[in-house]
């Protein structure tokens, strides 16, 4: 235990000294923001600033651009936004004036079919899109504001037992861990976490975490501590049972070692909320706190966690829940300096919303501002997908 909380501790330190001071120093300023959102059918742009929030017109494309990766073209000043389509095989790259908000569609390349997550290495030079339909994931090469892919790797874990929802292997989110150099990929339909190692672009599997509970249906995950030279933990979010596991995370020459160390409700009551569905996993910019997005079971909303490296190993504790006035809150983020959540819920009477964040972590209960979902117009009205670009 003594050996636990030491590292913790040690981790926590770390993160603190590699914070900018500019960053630091940002977080005391009043918050401003462009916001890209998406949903099916159409990107948004919207600005917050002084504690409004404001729509502006929307940009059709092509598909349902649930997941977007971000980064920039600094050579045309510009913005380039990696877009895959749930519904189709599809990825396309769209440059984005984040000023005027002038778009321009570029390159499209075709991959795995029903993919829902993209995640850059470091450099931004390799994408790995995580395909719920087909059960893999590919492997993009991205240097330059260029889109090619180079493999396709096949997650080939045994199913879970849910014949419903595990039918076939589900990877749903790849996540880069603080090296640099290895992606989590969750896979809903093994109860797994797939561990690829992208060094010299082998993206080889070399490891596979079984989740110790059998049809949870892994979703979202992080590593912890954020902005660490190396993670001490891994956490990942349960869509199918709505609990959050939690790894210790051990480093050797050639893979990611996880130890199974806690499992936790992310409804304060503990129980088995049959309809439920957790979608988002974030932790805190401050490394203190965990949000976790609970759908689809009349309580939806952002369940809060503290991380409490004097529990014994018992890393996280639940906190409370804060409504986001709507449902089905798929995806959120945080704002630059760390003091402002942005959520979408994809139905309901609010679509996009701004819960600002208080020192202990915890979420205010109402609103800072928000968009009501009819806004976005239809099928289900409020974005998939939300984040600060500017």
């Amino acid at each position: 235990m003594r050996l636990l909380l030491s590292s913790i501790l040690a981790a926590q330190t770390a993160v603190a000294s590699v914070l900018p001071a500019a960053q630091l120093t940002a977080r005391q300023e009043a918050s401003s923001a462009r916001l890209l959102m998406s949903s099916s059918g159409n990107f948004f742009l919207a600005d917050f600033a002084n504690d409004k929030l404001s729509l502006l017109p929307k940009k059709p494309i092509t598909g349902h651009a649930s997941w977007v990766a971000v980064t920039k073209d600094a050579a045309n000043d510009k913005t380039l936004l990696y877009a895959l389509d749930e519904n189709g095989s599809n990825t396309t790259i769209f440059s984005l004036d984040a000023k005027t908000g002038d778009l321009v569609k570029g390159t499209g390349k075709i991959g795995s079919n029903g993919v829902v997550h993209l995640e850059f290495n470091k450099d931004k030079t390799r994408m790995v899109g995580s395909s719920y339909g087909d059960g893999t994931m590919d492997i993009w090469k991205t240097e330059n504001g260029g889109l090619e892919l180079l493999k396709t790797v096949v997650s080939d874990s045994a199913l879970g037992p849910n014949k419903t929802r595990q039918s076939s292997r589900h990877p749903h989110q790849a996540v880069l861990d603080p090296t640099g150099r290895f992606f989590a990929v969750n896979d809903l339909g093994t109860d797994s976490i797939v561990v690829l190692d992208s060094k010299d672009d082998s993206f080889a599997i070399v490891n596979t975490q079984l989740v110790p509970e059998p049809g949870c249906g892994p979703r979202h995950g992080s590593f912890f501590p954020v902005n660490s030279e190396k993670a001490s933990h891994y956490m990942v979010v349960c869509e199918m049972t709505n609990k959050v596991h939690v790894f210790k995370v051990s480093y050797d020459s050639s893979t990611i070692k996880m130890q199974p160390v806690q499992a936790i409700s992310t409804f304060q009551d503990g129980g088995n909320h049959e309809h439920a569905a957790a979608g988002e996993l974030v932790v805190g910019p401050d490394n203190k706190s965990v949000y976790v997005s609970n759908r689809l079971d009349n309580s939806d909303g952002i369940a809060h966690f503290r991380i409490n490296p004097g529990r014994c190993g018992k890393l996280l504790e639940f906190v409370g829940a804060t409504a986001t006035g709507g449902t089905k809150p798929r995806m959120f983020s945080f704002s630059s300096d760390g003091k402002h959540v942005f959520v979408g819920n994809q139905a309901g009477e609010l679509g996009a919303v701004v819960l600002r964040r208080r020192e202990d972590g915890t979420l205010e209960e109402k609103p800072v501002a928000s968009i009501k979902a009819s806004e976005f117009g239809e099928p289900e009205f409020g974005p998939s997908f939300v984040q600060q670009i500017a």
